[in-house]
Formats: C-alpha cells, structure tokens, sequence
C-alpha cells in the first residue's frame, strides 16, 4: 500500500530531477536559438536545425533563417512548457502510480532534452548530467507503456483523447472498455 510518504518522496524525486533537468536546459535556450538558423548536415545536429535543402527552401519562399529559428524556439519552448505542466501534473495528482510516475520522467526528459543538448555544445563538462537526464527519461517510456493498458492508470481526462467533431474521425476507434 502506498502512504503519504512515499507519495511525497515521488513528489520530491521527480522535483530534484525536474530542477536538475531544467538546470541544464535553461542555459540552452541561446545556444538552441543560434543553433536553428545554422545550417547542420551531420550526424550531431540538433532537432529542429536546418539542413542545407531546407535553407534552399526557405531562400526561395522568401523566409530568411533567423525568422525561422524564433518561430521553431517560439513553437519548441511552448511544447517544452506544457510537457512539464503535464508532467507536474501526473506527479502532482497521481504520485502513487506507476504509469503516470513514469509518464512524469519521460515528458520531463523529453521536455528538456533538445536544449540540454544544447547546453552540452557550449559547456561540454555538463554531458555526463545530460546523459543521466536522457537515460531517464528513456528509462521511464518503457515502464510507462507497460503500466499503462492495465487499467489502473484511468484519469477522467483521458477521454478526450477520444472525443472530436463526428465519431469516424476520432483519435482511436472507440472508447476502451473500463472493465
């Protein structure tokens, strides 16, 4: 059975590691920025950097480069902030349960792992702390998948996955069953 305590020492684990994350992901919000209206077409290259077709692309639409690196931050640094309030909130309002403990990591790592990264290309003696947040945070996808389908991780929320205009378009075919 699960107590306050232990609720309350998932609460703090996943805030220590939220602050390391974010610690790490802040500094990069700069280097991230610059990184986008560089042209990259190697192998360590950040997600969301342009390659040298798309620049090609962009010169012939009109659309200059730094226009798109603050429109890709604008858009990142949003998806990046609602992960986390996704994540707080899964820790925040089910700290006893495996999937959405799981589920709180996972975002957590995926919500600052682009601009860790990016962090590590200015200050290269941070990457073993980058590596810790990434191995987390893939650590934690498969235990959440597997916690998942059992049943025991049904929040009200969950259906407006399935909720939408007319029935046939739909994210999924129909409801689980909640037996």
């Amino acid at each position: 059975m699960v107590t306050w305590v232990s609720s309350r020492n998932t609460r703090l684990a996943w805030a220590l590691f939220a602050l390391l994350a974010l610690s790490l992901a802040l500094p990069g919000v700069a280097v991230y920025r610059h990184a986008l209206a560089t042209v990259c077409d190697g192998a360590e290259c950040l997600p969301g950097q342009v390659t040298t077709a798309d620049i090609s692309i962009a010169h012939a639409t009109g659309y200059a480069p730094r226009q798109y690196a603050d429109n890709v931050l604008i858009f990142n640094l949003i998806a990046f902030v609602y992960c986390l309030l996704i994540a707080a909130l899964f820790v925040w309002r089910k700290p006893a349960h495996g999937a959405a403990v799981a589920g709180a990591f996972a975002l957590t790592a995926l919500a600052t792992n682009a601009l860790a990264t990016a962090t590590v290309t200015a200050y290269p003696s941070l990457r073993p702390a980058a590596h810790l947040i990434s191995f987390a945070g893939l650590s934690a996808v498969l235990p959440f998948l597997a916690a998942l389908p059992d049943g025991r991780f049904d929040p009200a929320w969950l259906c407006l996955l399935y909720t939408s205009p007319s029935p046939r378009d739909g994210l999924l075919p129909r409801m689980p069953s909640s037996a």
